[in-house]
């Protein structure tokens, strides 16, 4: 496992097995000398979303997509090659990957489901 974000973008290589045994290889090699313009990013949870058991908030901080010029891209699972989508439009210029990435994710999860009486916070006026 290899995963790194210099000048030239995102260097990630991740080899796995997955929920269903299969054998997974993903790796990413950026190599665009263009300025990123990475933004913060409140991502919604998907498949979590339909029966949720509390609030999963996930911040990616530096969020980013994988430029499609100059990368070589490859991902393989179960032995079988698969290519990523591309976003539709150009973002800061640039064909972008449906691949996204961020350095320093920030995963919460608020109110999980419990089957205990809920315990009420104190909370003065003007609290800092």
């Amino acid at each position: 496992m290899d995963y790194n974000i210099n000048d030239l973008g995102v260097q990630a290589y991740y080899k796995f097995k997955d929920i269903n045994n299969r054998n997974v290889v993903i790796s990413i090699n950026e190599n665009n000398g263009k300025k990123r313009n990475p933004f913060g990013l409140l991502a919604p949870m998907g498949a979590a979303a339909e029966n949720p058991s509390s609030i999963p908030l996930v911040m990616l901080h530096d969020f980013y997509f994988v430029r499609k010029n100059h990368t070589n891209i490859e991902i393989i699972i179960d032995g079988r090659k698969h290519q990523p989508d591309e976003l539709p439009l150009p973002m800061d210029w640039m064909k972008m990957l449906f691949t996204r990435y961020s350095p320093k994710p920030l995963i919460v999860t608020l109110n999980p489901a419990v089957n205990n009486p809920l315990i009420p916070l104190e909370v003065e006026l003007q609290q800092k």
